[in-house]
């Protein structure tokens, strides 16, 4: 078993990243501006009004859009094979602890890959939307303005929203998979000692301190 300081230790650790993560949360939601993910989210949605405000520039949207598909489906295939590798070594391990720890790595490492995933899907439905500017969604509606096609209709406005909502869990989903990535480090160092853990979530807190504020 854990010795007790050992034990408080990690603790210690844990409740930081908690208490940290309770504040910027209060932020979001409160003071968003002061945070660097909200500007981030702001100035993609202003970009997809600029995409959409004019027509023929639906190739430099879908291959924005494209470099950040890359980006996710790299990260989202790098931390399935890390969860299933380090999964792996916890059903060898030959203590309880040790399948604990490495337990916790490899569930860390899943939740980012489904992060990253979530974040993918944004993107597909997001490069046929952005493809779409107001006068299509107006044509089709007036084309198709049967009975049974209204329940399929959308407005423009609604359109619009829709496509700045996507762009939100996007940068969100995007935001939340690095997280995991992030508190990977304190976890590693778990495997040493509950002391290594504790140094590496206050480093890891931090550079996220810079990060969330800055850029």
């Amino acid at each position: 078993m854990m010795p007790l300081p050992e034990f408080l230790a990690a603790l210690s650790a844990g409740l930081l990243i908690i208490i940290y993560h309770i504040k910027i949360y209060l932020m979001f939601s409160r003071r968003a501006n002061y945070l660097a993910l909200t500007r981030n989210i702001i100035t993609k949605q202003i970009w997809a009004k600029k995409m959409l405000a004019a027509p023929n520039r639906e190739l430099i949207a879908v291959q924005t859009l494209r470099n950040g598909q890359l980006g996710a489906s790299l990260l989202a295939s790098s931390t399935l094979l890390v969860g299933i590798s380090v999964g792996t070594a916890a059903f060898r391990a030959g203590t309880t602890l040790l399948i604990i720890k490495l337990g916790l790595i490899a569930a860390l490492f899943y939740l980012s890959f489904f992060f990253f995933v979530w974040s993918l899907r944004c993107v597909n439905h997001l490069s046929y939307s952005l493809c779409l500017i107001p006068s299509d969604i107006e044509k089709n509606n007036s084309e198709n303005a049967t009975e049974t096609d209204l329940i399929l209709q959308i407005t423009p406005e609604n359109h619009v929203a829709n496509i700045q909502n996507s762009l939100k869990w996007y940068v969100l989903n995007f935001h939340f998979g690095l997280r995991c990535f992030y508190f990977a480090v304190p976890l590693v160092l778990f495997l040493i000692n509950g002391y290594y853990m504790l140094f590496g979530s206050i480093a890891i807190l931090f550079a996220l301190s810079m990060l969330d504020y800055n850029c």
